[in-house]
């Protein structure tokens, strides 16, 4: 996970996809973000929602 990227738009498609996979299921979510570096790149900005 990148700072970057942080409350993208493609964040909540993600939580949704993994709330969709699990529900109704006797499992448990759980979601491990690594921190590292910005990579300067131009993604990751779609944070007007």
């Amino acid at each position: 996970m990148k700072n970057q990227y942080v409350g993208d738009v493609n964040d909540y498609l993600k939580y949704g996809l993994i709330r969709t996979l699990v529900k109704g299921r006797h499992l448990k979510a759980g979601v491990f973000w690594m921190l590292t570096d910005d990579d300067k790149r131009g993604d990751g900005e779609k944070i007007e929602y």
